[in-house]
C-alpha cells in the first residue's frame, strides 16, 4: 500500500491479524512542513488524552527515583519527536522536587528542529539527530557526572517501536538497554481495528489540517501484541529482568530493569 495514495479508509480494511510496513505521511522528508508541525503541535493533546503517559512512563520513573533517593537523574527520550513528553517529565520531577535532565534523540532533522524551539524555555532538555539503532548518543552532563555515567538512568520512548521492522527490534532493544543504568520503558500502540477505527474518526473531528487521522489509523495497525514484544525480546538476548503488559486505551507497554542485570551481548559500536 502507498501511503501517498491510500486513504484512511484503505488503511481500516487492511489486515490487522499482521503489523503493517508502509511509511506515514510525517515521515516523508518531502511532506507538507506546515501540515507535519501541526501534526506534532496537536500530539501534546494526543498524547495527554490517550498515551498513559501517567501510568507508562512518569509513575515508574518517579517512584524509582524517590526510593533510590536520587535527587537528579538523566533520560534518553529515543524518538521524543516534538518534545511535550520530556517536558512533562521535566515539570511532574520539578513538583517533586527532583531535578531531571532529558536528552531527546530525534532522527528527523525537521522534528528535532521543532523540539528545540518548544523547549527552548526549558534548560534541562537537549536535543539530538541521531538514528536509535546508532545508541548511545553524547551523554547529558548529568549522566557524566554521575558515578558509572557510562548511561542515561532512564531510557524511555512513547510510539517509537511501531516505526521499526521486526527484525531490528531486537538491535533496538539492546541499544537502549544499553544506554540506560535503572529502568528502560517503552511505551507503544496495541494493535487493534477497534481502536484504530476510533481513532480515525475523533481525529477526524478534533485534530483537522494534519496527519493525525491517517498516520494514527496507520500507526495502530503498524502497532503490536504482547507475544510479538516478548519475541523481540527473547531475540535480544537480554538478561535485565523484562515486563510486557497492556493499558486501557490501546497501550502496550515493555519494561526492562537494568538495576540487578545487564544486556548480553552488547551492541557493536564503530570505531570513531
Amino acid at each position: 500500500m502507498s501511503t501517498k495514495s491510500a486513504s484512511v479508509a484503505q488503511v481500516l480494511r487492511a489486515d490487522f491479524a499482521r503489523r503493517a510496513t508502509a511509511p506515514e505521511l510525517m515521515d516523508d522528508p518531502n511532506g507538507d512542513r506546515r501540515r507535519l508541525e501541526r501534526t506534532l503541535a496537536q500530539f501534546v493533546r494526543i498524547n495527554r488524552a490517550f498515551s498513559r503517559y501517567g501510568a507508562a512512563l512518569r509513575g515508574p520513573i518517579l517512584r524509582d527515583a524517590a526510593v533510590a533517593g536520587l535527587k537528579r537523574f538523566s533520560v534518553l527520550d529515543v524518538g521524543g519527536g516534538g518534545g511535550d513528553i520530556a517536558r512533562r517529565l521535566v515539570d511532574d520531577a520539578r513538583r517533586r522536587g527532583v531535578s531531571a535532565e532529558v536528552t531527546i534523540l530525534e532522527a528527523d532533522p525537521r522534528v528535532s528542529a521543532y523540539a528545540r524551539c518548544m523547549c527552548a524555555a526549558y534548560p534541562q532538555i537537549s536535543v539530538q539527530e541521531g538514528s536509535a539503532l546508532e545508541l548511545p548518543p553524547a551523554h547529558t552532563p548529568a549522566a557524566a557526572s554521575t558515578p558509572g555515567g557510562e548511561a542515561y538512568d532512564y531510557v524511555i520512548s512513547n510510539h517509537l517501536l511501531h516505526h521499526f521492522r521486526d527484525e531490528d527490534l531486537p538491535e533496538l532493544l539492546r541499544r537502549m538497554c544499553a544506554a540506560a543504568r535503572r529502568l528502560v520503558i517503552a511505551n507503544d500502540l496495541l494493535r487493534s481495528r477497534p481502536a484504530a477505527v476510533a481513532f480515525a474518526a475523533l481525529a477526524k473531528l478534533c485534530f483537522p489540517d494534519s496527519f493525525a487521522a491517517f498516520d494514527g489509523a496507520l500507526s495502530i495497525n503498524k502497532g503490536f501484541r504482547p507475544p510479538e514484544l516478548r519475541a523481540a525480546l527473547a531475540s535480544a538476548g537480554l538478561s535485565a529482568p523484562a515486563r510486557v503488559y497492556t493499558l486501557l486505551p490501546g497501550r502496550v507497554v515493555v519494561q526492562l530493569d537494568l538495576r540487578h542485570a545487564r544486556t548480553s551481548p552488547a551492541p557493536h559500536r564503530s570505531a570513531p
